[in-house]
């Protein structure tokens, strides 16, 4: 319990200290005679030295200006130009001093008379400037009115305004200079590069005043240490108390509340997150995305090196550490959050072209969100599943209109297969279909057509059944060796709730456009099923976000998705250089972008030099703030220890300019870099005080050496099956290998193979009815010719009639072995007649198959010769980098090394299993293939 006495005693203590501060000092003690208080005192410069019209106060030239011409019936807002200025240091002081209403009237009756009397007498001789007296005494006039018949407060106005210059702008301004040749090093002085430096930012803010609206008139005076003084926070108003002529105006309130704003606002959410400080007052703002009132969506615009990624890894994990069971899932393709994972042991997932991820994933939804939520969790699933695989199609030149409904229908009885239906919630959590059920679903549909009809007659059937036929000659990479055969089976992808995870995509960044929007489509699928399970609020960054716009299937389902997203407390932050992929076209007729641009409820810009003005408009900019976005903001690679952007919230009217920095560790964290710093757990170190401790957190077997390979990525076991958990790389290579084995060596071809060779099968029985025996013949020699050298049709999926040649059936005596080896392409027109039937199965691969190497990179590779995964082998690194090949060399040794292996692998492999040739009276697959060359 306090006592009482005590209690009083410290209050008469705080109280007698707060006079002591406050209540000012006596004439006697001051040497001016105008009264100061200690703490104005103790806030004052030690020193001002006046130069004529300007202060020197410190390291800073100051000029102050005395407001006056303040606008009789000003408009709201009236000096928001000056409030929203950016990069110049000002203080705006007004002094607004509350009248006695009694007193304001007595002062107006002369006032009024005077005026009126002048009038009268510029009246006589037609002076013009009456009619502008005119309307300043039906002002005065209208004062008087409102003051005797109305609670109207008059205020006696008075402002200043000080404009500072330090030594750093006028360095950065004499730099300027020099370096256009307006001056020389040798005669521009400190003192002289200060007083250009203060004119130079006196210039914006004398526009912010005297324009439009505000329209006022800044005097400056040799009085310049009375104008200082007075302009001052805390200080008196020595400039108008030492004058003859009283300066203030005398406004009603309403002109006084037109001032507001007096300061900038700033944003301070109990459970946000800091941005950084504002430029304007130097204060944080600290916003949470999920109180915007709306969806918790985000838009971060920013050209590479301005400093998006740091400042979004900065804030995710300020945003993670805040609360227990949050969780943050970054995805980006170029390693930018490696170190953000590594330093909370997070979940790091490594993601090439050969990772297996379920589009057809779903899970139960959360008992509470479907009892308050409108929410449609299979209906998600389907949507999903569907426009992914009309992106599919769509990608191997096929109209996904065409196929919509078909497709849908296919997923829908796809789950209903596995027991997962529409409208129970209870039976998403049953085992997912993968794409081998969705497979065998289109299969059976086409052998029993007529069950998925409305009618049950064959000839709906019939129409039924072509449908499904033409729908599964677009499913050809789905087959064995296949540009998606790597999507079949159970999702690899495992993401855990209330942890950072990072989807690391560095290993697909060489692939096409088309492949990174397939790619991202199917792990934010993922992800959304991972949100319905999170224990607490998920944030899902996003970088090169502009490729899920790419899809026109996927926006309906993306639009859905971010409005359904706020239900589980979720949000999307999309970080991107292109905001012009935000913004609806002629290509989005539905205006999807737009809708998806609006759910986000905070939007922030970096430096973005190349943004459109039209763009700009679209989110809101004003030229100042476009202005600033596309030529005045920092950039991190400006190396200034600091980069500045703008944010602006859908609650708010105005975009807050802020600056980000980090102290010495974060930093160090934030700008790790693999390549120049090394391994990560050596380079935090020296960062860290208690190195022991840093030890515990991340165990003892984790040497640096592993971190190292991790993290620059040239560990070859992780480009084999995208994972990082610890199995030796030669163990992976041979699981892979045998893996590729079982599945070759199955039994029989799977159901994808059987339907397209039955329905080729068809085709060609079709085409022997209607032609004569021989003409019969030399079309199937031909189609057997062309059938050779098809697979890139097939992979890369151009036309459908060179899916048909692609897949003609060849004799049904041809052995299992023989319909992969027609699968898989062979690029020359003449096979050779002496080849080897044990001829390895490497020898005859694409270049593609190696992760990393697409479209473009193959192409360079063909140029120069190399075209299989044999040709790669053999290839010598110095002799493509004399023939200049347009691909780094890291690239082609990681590239080279990975095919040796693999045909290591397979040679090795070959040998076990056929240790001799077959005799020249076998039936070895590779008989047939030469007999019909020979015939040929």
């Amino acid at each position: 319990m306090i006592d009482d006495a005590e209690t009083a005693a410290q209050t008469s203590t705080l109280a007698r200290l707060r006079e002591g501060l406050f209540h000012p000092l006596s004439d006697s003690d001051t040497d001016s005679g105008v009264e100061s208080s200690p703490l104005q005192n103790a806030l004052s410069p030690g020193t001002i030295d006046v130069h004529g019209d300007f202060v020197e106060v410190g390291d800073q030239y100051a000029r102050t200006y005395w407001l006056t011409g303040w606008r009789k019936r000003p408009s709201g807002n009236f000096l928001k130009s000056l409030q929203t200025l950016t990069g110049v240091d000002f203080d705006l002081r007004l002094r607004a001093r509350p009248v006695e209403k009694a007193d304001a009237i007595e002062r107006l009756k002369p006032k009024i008379k005077d005026i009126d009397a002048d009038i009268s007498d510029r009246q006589e001789v037609d002076d013009i400037e009456s009619s502008v007296m005119t309307e300043d005494v039906h002002y005065y006039q209208g004062m008087y009115k409102l003051l005797k018949q109305t609670t109207v407060q008059p205020f006696d106005l008075n402002g200043y305004l000080t404009v500072r210059a330090g030594s750093k702008r006028a360095l950065d301004l004499a730099e300027e200079q020099i370096k256009q040749g307006y001056e020389s090093p040798e005669t521009l002085t400190l003192d002289v590069a200060k007083r250009r430096a203060l004119e130079d930012a006196e210039e914006p803010v004398l526009n912010a005043v005297e324009d439009t609206p505000a329209e006022l008139s800044a005097i400056s005076s040799s009085r310049a240490d009375e104008l200082f003084k007075s302009g001052a926070p805390g200080a008196r108003d020595q400039y108008n108390e030492l004058s003859w002529k009283d300066h203030t105006t005398m406004v009603c309130d309403g002109a006084l509340g037109a001032l507001f704003p007096f300061a900038r606002s700033t944003v301070q959410d109990e459970d946000g997150v800091e941005y950084g400080r504002s430029e304007h007052h130097g204060q944080k703002i600290i916003a949470s995305q999920f109180e915007r009132g709306g969806a918790g969506h985000k838009i971060t615009l920013a050209d590479s090196g301005s400093g998006k990624t740091y400042h979004a890894g900065k804030q995710a994990l300020r945003w993670w550490l805040g609360k227990e069971d949050r969780t943050v899932i970054f995805l980006d393709t170029m390693g930018g959050f490696y170190q953000h994972t590594e330093a909370v042991n997070g979940n790091r997932i490594v993601v090439d072209g050969n990772t297996t991820i379920n589009p057809l994933l779903i899970q139960e939804t959360p008992e509470t969100v479907m009892e308050t939520k409108d929410v449609d969790p299979f209906g998600m699933a389907r949507d999903s599943a569907v426009s992914w695989i009309l992106s599919i199609i769509k990608a191997q030149g096929g109209d996904p209109d065409d196929f919509k409904h078909l497709v849908s229908e296919i997923v829908t009885e796809t789950y209903r297969e596995a027991g997962i239906y529409p409208g129970r919630p209870e039976t998403h959590g049953r085992e997912s279909p993968t794409m081998d059920d969705f497979i065998e679903k289109t299969t059976t549909m086409l052998e029993n057509p007529t069950e998925y009809t409305l009618s049950g007659h064959n000839i709906e059937g019939e129409e039924v059944k072509q449908e499904v036929r033409q729908f599964l000659r677009k499913l050809v990479g789905f087959k064995k060796h296949g540009r998606y055969q790597h999507l079949i089976g159970e999702s690899e992808v495992t993401l855990e709730e209330g942890q950072v995870n990072y989807l690391d995509l560095q290993q697909i960044e060489a692939l096409g456009t088309a492949d990174k929007s397939t790619m991202l489509q199917l792990l934010l699928r993922n992800v959304y099923e991972m949100v319905k399970r999170a224990p607490e609020e998920t944030i899902f960054v996003v970088d090169e976000a502009h490729y899920l716009l790419h899809s026109e299937e996927m926006l309906p389902w993306l639009q859905q998705a971010a409005r359904h997203w706020r239900h589980y407390n979720a949000g999307l932050w999309f970080l991107s250089h292109r905001p012009d992929e935000f913004i609806s076209g002629d290509e989005d007729g539905a205006g999807h972008k737009n809708a998806i641009r609006g759910q986000c409820t905070t939007t922030e810009f970096f430096r973005l030099k190349d943004l459109d003005w039209s763009v700009g408009r679209a989110f809101g900019l004003n030229e100042s703030q476009y202005n600033f976005v596309t030529s005045q903001a920092v950039t991190g690679e400006a190396d200034v220890g600091y980069s500045t952007g703008i944010v602006g919230f859908s609650d708010e009217e105005e975009w807050y300019t802020f600056e980000v920095a980090s102290g010495d560790f974060e930093d160090a964290l934030l700008s790790y870099n693999p390549d120049k710093h090394g391994a990560f757990k050596s380079y935090i170190r020296r960062f860290v005080s208690d190195p022991g401790a840093l030890d515990r957190v991340f165990g003892a077997e984790d040497s640096n050496e592993e971190r190292t390979d991790r993290a620059v990525g040239k560990d070859e076991d992780e480009e084999s099956d995208g994972h990082t958990d610890g199995t030796d790389g030669d163990e992976r290579t041979a699981q892979a290998t045998n893996k590729d084995e079982n599945e070759e060596t199955g039994d029989g071809p799977g159901p994808l193979e059987s339907a397209l060779a039955a329905i080729h099968k068809e085709d060609q029985s079709a085409a022997d009815e209607t032609t004569d025996s021989t003409a019969g013949t030399a079309n199937a020699l031909s189609a057997d010719d062309d059938s050779t050298g098809t697979t890139t049709t097939e992979t890369d999926g151009e036309d459908e009639s060179a899916n048909e040649t692609e897949e003609r059936e060849t004799p049904t005596e041809a052995t299992e072995d023989e319909q992969e080896e027609r699968s898989t392409e062979n690029t020359d027109d003449e096979p050779d007649d002496e080849a080897p039937e044990d001829e390895s199965e490497d020898e005859r691969q694409e270049i593609t198959t190696i992760t990393g190497i697409g479209e473009s990179y193959s192409s360079q590779l063909r140029e120069v010769g190399i075209e299989t995964v044999d040709d790669l082998a053999a290839a010598d690194l110095n002799s493509l980098e004399e023939e200049e090949v347009l691909i780094s060399s890291t690239l082609l040794e990681k590239w080279i090394g990975t095919a040796r292996t693999e045909c290591t692998t397979s040679s090795d492999t070959a040998a076990d299993e056929q240790p001799g040739k077959p005799d020249s009276g076998g039936s070895a697959p590779g008989d047939v293939e030469v007999s019909l060359d020979d015939d040929d």
